[in-house]
Parts: structure tokens; C-alpha cells; sequence
């Protein structure tokens, strides 16, 4: 389907091009035809792609578990504290002195594995968004040692 939509499509630029240098008339009757084997080839390339896109989201779970080998475990963010006395201009001209600041946070979190709790904490950058009290995170934590971790914001 790929092929013959990208000879369609390559054999409509042709006729195109003709018809802008004053080719011949009947080469406009042409176009249509082009448009509806295109919106058809069209049509099967996207339902393929979407059949593709569902076997990859079912085979993704199984891939994505293997690479984490299960050392993946959700987190919740407990507190969030802005860090005040770090602040970062982003304005060249400010009208007053929080004009174009941003401030960088340190966020605190509750996470579980191997049905002991753990408590962490992480420094997020001033620009990148920063989770809210109750929002879900991402953590990766050493088997061998679960207060060791990381996480993915």
C-alpha cells in the first residue's frame, strides 16, 4: 500500500507540475482520480498503522518489564518545597524582582518494594515541571538495596 501511494502521489506532483507549465487540459480530469486513489491507498496505510501501533502497545508491558526486570515501582509525591533562595532569572529586563524568576523545587515521595515503604527526595530543575502533592511518579530502586533509587520525572 506504502508503494502504490507513494507512486500515486509521485505521479500527481508530476501531473501538477505539467498543468502549471500549460500542459495539456485534460491532465486536470487527471487530478481527480489521483485524489481518490490516494484518500483510498490513504485509508489502508492508517488502519495498518493503527493494527501496527496495537501490537506494539501489547508487546510494549512485556519489553518494558524485561528492561526494568520488575525494579519499577510507582511513588507519591508527599510534599513539594520550593527552593526560595535559589533563583533564576530568565528575563534579560525585569519590572520587579520576581519578573522572569523561577525557582528550582525538591520534591518528597513514598514508594514500596518488596512490601517495605520507603521515603526519598529529589531535586527538580527550574525548568522542567515540577509534580504536584498526590501526583504519581515513576521510581526505580536497586534490588540488592531498595533505599537506592531513581526517578523518572
Amino acid at each position: 500500500a506504502l508503494r502504490r501511494y507513494t507512486r500515486a502521489l509521485l505521479q500527481k506532483n508530476s501531473c501538477l507540475r505539467q498543468c502549471k507549465l500549460g500542459g495539456q487540459p485534460q491532465l486536470h480530469e487527471l487530478l481527480d482520480s489521483f485524489d481518490s486513489q490516494l484518500c483510498g491507498y490513504g485509508a489502508r496505510l492508517a488502519q495498518k498503522r493503527r493494527d501496527y501501533t496495537a501490537a506494539l502497545a501489547a508487546a510494549a508491558p512485556a519489553q518494558y518489564s524485561g528492561i526494568s526486570q520488575g525494579r519499577e515501582t510507582a511513588g507519591t509525591v508527599t510534599r513539594v518545597k520550593t527552593c526560595w533562595w535559589i533563583k533564576v532569572n530568565t528575563k534579560h529586563v525585569r519590572m520587579g524582582p520576581l519578573d522572569g524568576a523561577k525557582f528550582p523545587h525538591i520534591i518528597y515521595f513514598t514508594y514500596s518494594a518488596g512490601g517495605v515503604t520507603y521515603q526519598g527526595s529529589r531535586y527538580v530543575r527550574y525548568f522542567l515541571r515540577c509534580p504536584v502533592k498526590g501526583e504519581r511518579l515513576a521510581v526505580f530502586y536497586d534490588e540488592r538495596n531498595p533505599a537506592r533509587y531513581a526517578v523518572s520525572l
